[in-house]
């Protein structure tokens, strides 16, 4: 037809009203209990608030997020020590300081 039929030209849907809200992933299985269901999100692997609570409880309660470091020595003091960090180098707040100190000058003047 042409542009002077009088018909005026589609107006845009937004997605959410045409059901694309629910049928974006397609059915996946429940990441915490197997059960299917429609996947909202992009990243969605838990088909309720409860699954989701649990799988995270899981993970938490086992300690899997938690990383055992080895032991090492302080850089200043030189006593062994575990970190709770992996970028740790000082036993505690005293030697970090004392070492920065040090390289600052300030201390043994």
């Amino acid at each position: 037809m042409s542009e002077g039929s009088g018909t005026p030209p589609p107006a845009r849907v937004a997605p959410y009203r045409l059901g694309y809200r629910y049928s974006r992933g397609g059915m996946v299985p429940c990441a915490a209990c197997g059960q299917p269901f429609p996947q909202r999100r992009q990243r969605g692997q838990y088909c309720s608030d409860h699954c989701r609570n649990a799988a995270w409880q899981q993970r938490h309660e086992s300690g899997t997020n938690r990383v055992r470091l080895a032991e090492r020595r302080c850089a200043h003091c030189r006593r062994p020590f575990t970190p709770q960090r992996s970028t740790a180098r000082y036993c505690s707040p005293r030697c970090r300081v004392m070492a920065w100190r040090i390289r600052q000058g300030a201390v043994g003047q």
